[in-house]
């Protein structure tokens, strides 16, 4: 009876057994895409998109001169330089002193903790003849470094003032005469708009080529007689722009030179 009983249980574990590895067996031939993925895939997938940590350089100008008779001729009258590093994520960094042509930058740090911002700052005293009119535009920005900024020596591209031909300030011309500016041919990358303003009046020339604009006469020939100006705009600008591994440039700047004139009725 015993040895009956014996056999029984081991027929049952024998079954047991059996139900168990076709469980198993089904487990391991299951499809690999219905696992998840690991952490080292995660992590591949997440380095390959170099943009998350990237810094980016943005630099902004703005500037107004007039053009004068005498030995100084461009006279600024308004600039202002501002420079700031970020993170991709938008955190502010300390790119520590900052120089444009070995001119030192103003450095501004407020609020602290994650809230720190450092921006670098330069108005007229420091953007003075800076690039000279005429010139390409690419000035040198170095930064000392912190510990979270090596130091770099970056290249951008500044919106110089443009060097005039003709007219000369204070120049008095008929509105028959029309009114043609020239200035020395634009450097490549520099972007030129000529404008004609008075009390009562805005106009913008065509640019024939070599450096020359001109007015239509027919509007010329109806502008308000009286004291005028002609306007010289000049533009650079980059929206990503390489510096070195990890760090690309943004910059957009803009530049006005102002001639005064004298038209006359005739």
């Amino acid at each position: 009876m015993i040895g009956a009983r014996a056999l029984r249980a081991q027929q049952l574990l024998g079954v047991a057994c059996a139900a168990f590895l076709a469980v198993g067996c089904a487990a391991s031939n299951a499809p690999r895409a219905a696992r998840p993925e690991s952490n080292a895939a995660g992590a591949t997938n997440a380095s390959a998109d170099s943009s998350r940590d990237r810094i980016v350089v943005s630099l902004d100008l703005r500037r107004d001169a007039e053009l004068a008779g005498g030995r100084d001729r461009y006279r600024v009258r308004n600039a202002d330089l501002s420079v700031e590093f970020r993170s991709s994520s938008g955190a502010s960094i300390d790119a520590g002193e900052l120089a444009v042509e070995g001119r030192a930058l103003g450095r501004v740090v407020s609020g602290s903790g994650t809230r720190r911002r450092v921006r670098y700052r330069a108005g007229r005293e420091v953007i003075d003849g800076l690039p000279p009119p005429g010139a390409d535009g690419w000035v040198a920005l170095v930064a000392s470094g912190s510990g979270a900024f090596a130091p770099a020596r970056l290249r951008v591209q500044l919106a110089p003032l443009a060097e005039v031909i003709e007219p000369a300030p204070g120049e008095a011309l008929y509105r028959s005469q029309g009114l043609v500016v020239a200035i020395a041919p634009p450097p490549a990358g520099v972007h030129v708009r000529v404008r004609y303003t008075s009390a009562d009046d805005g106009l913008t020339a065509n640019e024939v080529g070599a450096g020359r604009y001109e007015f239509p006469r027919d509007q010329i020939a109806a502008v308000t007689p009286g004291p005028a100006r002609v306007v010289i705009e000049t533009d650079t600008g980059c929206g990503e722009c390489p510096a070195r591994a990890g760090v690309v440039l943004r910059w957009s700047t803009h530049s006005e030179l102002e001639v005064p004139l004298t038209i006359f009725e005739r």
